[in-house]
């Protein structure tokens, strides 16, 4: 499916623009663990669209 796809990589995207506010002292979630937990979550939505 497509949307999964897209969706992964909007994650992924939101988890850098996240990690990298962090490091310059902006974090746009106020949660240390979402970067992270974020690109886990785009990488298996990523795997998911290109199954099909």
């Amino acid at each position: 499916m497509e949307i999964l796809k897209y969706l992964g990589y909007l994650l992924i995207l939101f988890a850098i623009i996240d990690f990298l506010g962090a490091a310059f002292g902006y974090d746009l979630t106020g949660v240390r663990w979402s970067p992270p937990v974020a690109s886990i979550i785009g990488i298996l939505l990523v795997k998911m669209g290109e199954d099909d």
